[in-house]
């Protein structure tokens, strides 16, 4: 509950954790990607 109330209140840099940023249309790459060892968070962007 701590770490909720870090993000929050935007005292935690998340930015970091993302590893892949797409666009909607490529959500099979994304989740292939996702299922990667060394991605922590991919995001898909609905509006890129």
């Amino acid at each position: 509950i701590k770490a909720l109330k870090l993000m929050r209140e935007a005292k935690v840099n998340l930015g970091p954790l993302v590893t892949d940023e797409l666009p909607l249309t490529k959500w099979e790459e994304g989740f292939r990607r996702a299922k990667e060892r060394n991605s922590v968070k991919v995001l898909l962007c609905p509006f890129r």
